[in-house]
């Protein structure tokens, strides 16, 4: 269970170096793995990950509605992912970094947020 808590929060890579992605995990009370997956530069957001789970050091998810998929292997410091999307039969480099973790403030203009579970906190500046 703390592996899985430790994986929780945003993590960002780019497709080949050039396609930015966002990917949201969450981990349930009950210890059940979720993900969401953004793409902000094609207007692509809150995409619903499937079959996603954490066995030994791997990380795998599916994105069905864009035929893609993702096995990545975590780092030593659990801060990376390393791997390749494939989608369409076609395999593109794609490392994750963790930028934030479950309940860490982020900040954006001028309004800071946590969130915990499914509770978004706002502090407007």
């Amino acid at each position: 269970m703390q592996a899985l808590r430790a994986l929780a929060g945003t993590w960002q890579g780019k497709i080949a170096g050039k396609l930015p992605l966002v990917l949201h995990l969450r981990v349930s009370a009950d210890g059940v793995l979720s993900a969401m997956l953004d793409s902000p530069s094609q207007g692509a957001m809150s995409l619903p990950c499937a079959d996603v789970k954490l066995s030994s050091k791997t990380l795998d998810f599916a994105v069905p509605v864009v035929q893609g998929a993702y096995r990545g292997a975590l780092t030593a410091d659990g801060r990376t992912l390393t791997s390749a999307w494939q989608q369409r039969g076609q395999s593109m480099p794609l490392v994750f970094h963790q930028t934030a973790t479950a309940g860490s403030w982020r900040q954006s203009s001028l309004r800071w947020w946590r969130v915990t579970g499914r509770v978004r906190y706002e502090l407007a500046v």
